[in-house]
């Protein structure tokens, strides 16, 4: 993921997507105006143990700014204004509680994993932009991991509704959002196996039907996962698919290419399933572990499928920014 600045200035910039320049400014926009936001709550904080919480996510937020200032500089993008280096205070730092401030570092962390799983999916041109965003992904993980633990430790994290009548075998707790999740994720994946089976009879290319059966382990491999969730909190199972599907005789009313992309907009689907299950699941840090663990997987299957329609020539690309 390394990006320098172009040595002859008079030389053509490198190729890229209007939706990787979209993304880019979308990102260090969001960033500027966090740095910002979270210098002027600085002010107000009371709370020794936060304001270096403050400090780290600030430093974090201003290394990750500068990386994608490289990456548009490589692409000649002009970047927004700069955030202010002083923010003045306008109220008495008394008017802002810790644990409000506290809050507000939760959610610009959960906000973030999703707008960067966007951006993984819309980046099809550019692959190290791609791998750029992939990173800022596993990254922000991190990131709600320790702001979770850091705010259940202060005791500032709002507690969901638990779920009733868990049984009694099972010795965790688990929120309404995040058994719901589970129950989405089953769904989900039920869809997925019963389209790919239909995929797989469906595909001419070779190639092509040994992936998608790769994909079809791996789905049914979640599968268990998910159910032996479900079963252990008490969560009732959605319909399940057909174990066999029917034989068709005529597939040549549809093309390898038209099967890639379907497949590539449900893996990208899935991804923003994942993460808002992530993002949503406070209550057991397990769960939500296995929902973290589902969306990496999810995103590392998005970039392999990437590359492999480029290859077969059957990717779908937005126009260039630069014509």
């Amino acid at each position: 993921m390394i990006f320098s600045k172009i040595k002859q200035p008079n030389s053509p910039p490198p190729e890229i997507s209007t939706a990787e320049v979209y993304n880019l400014w979308d990102v260090i926009t969001g960033y500027y105006e966090s740095l910002e936001y979270l210098k002027m709550l600085r002010i107000y904080t009371h709370d020794p143990d936060l304001k270096i919480k403050l400090d780290d996510t600030i430093s974090d937020i201003s290394g990750r700014s500068k990386k994608v200032e490289n990456i548009m500089s490589h692409f000649r993008i002009r970047t927004p204004d700069s955030p202010r280096k002083e923010v003045p205070a306008f109220v008495n730092s008394q008017a802002m509680p810790d644990e409000l401030i506290g809050k507000y570092l939760l959610l610009i962390a959960q906000e973030r994993i999703e707008m960067k799983v966007r951006c993984v999916r819309n980046a099809q041109y550019v692959d190290k932009v791609r791998e750029f965003f992939i990173y800022l992904v596993n990254e922000d993980i991190k990131n709600l991991n320790s702001i979770i633990k850091y705010l259940k430790l202060k005791g500032w994290i709002e507690q969901p509704i638990l779920v009733q009548n868990v049984p009694p075998e099972c010795n965790e707790k688990i929120d309404v959002a995040e058994a719901y999740h589970i129950w989405d994720h089953l769904v989900f994946r039920y869809l997925n196996i019963e389209q790919t089976n239909l995929f797989v009879q469906l595909a001419h290319d070779g190639d092509f039907k040994l992936l998608l059966g790769k994909g079809l382990d791996i789905l049914k491999k979640q599968k268990k996962e998910l159910e032996k969730e479900a079963n252990c909190f008490g969560i009732n199972f959605p319909k399940q698919p057909p174990k066999e599907l029917g034989h068709m005789e005529n597939t040549e009313f549809i093309d390898d290419d038209f099967i890639f992309n379907l497949l590539l907009n449900g893996l990208n689907s899935a991804s923003i399933i994942h993460a808002q299950a992530v993002k949503k699941a406070t209550t057991n840090d397990r769960i939500r572990n296995l929902f973290a663990r589902l969306l990496t997987e999810e995103i590392d299957a998005i970039d392999g499928l990437i590359k492999y329609g480029k290859v077969k020539g059957w990717l779908v690309t937005p126009p260039l920014y630069r014509l």
